[in-house]
């Protein structure tokens, strides 16, 4: 059997009723077998403290997910803002697709020059985001050392080697 990986597969948005729902922004193409009753998340971080589904259903675009012990509003509301994560085997993406797991840690390179690795994975509305710790050596950074946050979208060739255990842009 193959050593299971930690994703994030949402974050707990705002409060919905009185009865403890919540939202949860979807980071994950698999959000019925990810919050199907019965799933077991970790809140917080990879290995975080386990919150149990007890029911998850869309309205809208929106997916409402009741967790077991999280009975009112008040409640909830402390949840916001928490990420979720789940543990899948590593072969469950597409071919173009990548866990953080996979991301973190992957040296990045800018016109042939190693710039960096990548530190964290940022998840925005519109794109996920890489963050990279830099040294400024790459024309594209303009000097900047320190993090540096990067479009994650693979289409259209802006990544290539990833694979190989590197992240080659033509910009960073």
């Amino acid at each position: 059997m193959a050593t299971q990986v930690d994703v994030i597969v949402g974050t707990i948005g705002r409060a919905h009723g009185l009865r403890g729902e919540v939202t949860v922004r979807l980071h994950s193409d698999y959000a019925e077998e990810r919050f199907a009753p019965g799933s077991s998340l970790s809140r917080g971080a990879a290995g975080g403290a386990p919150l149990e589904v007890l029911a998850g259903r869309r309205q809208g675009d929106v997916l409402l997910v009741a967790f077991r012990g999280v009975d009112d509003r008040s409640t909830a509301e402390t949840l916001r803002g928490v990420e979720l994560w789940a543990k899948v085997e590593p072969g469950e993406t597409d071919e173009d697709e990548f866990h953080d797991a996979a991301l973190v840690g992957l040296q990045v390179r800018c016109q042939g020059v190693a710039v960096g690795r990548v530190t964290s994975v940022t998840h925005n509305p519109a794109q996920d985001l890489l963050v990279i710790a830099t040294s400024g050596r790459c024309t594209e950074t303009r000097g900047v050392n320190g993090d540096v946050q990067l479009g994650s979208h693979v289409q259209g060739g802006r990544f290539r080697d990833l694979v190989q255990g590197r992240i080659a842009s033509r910009q960073v």
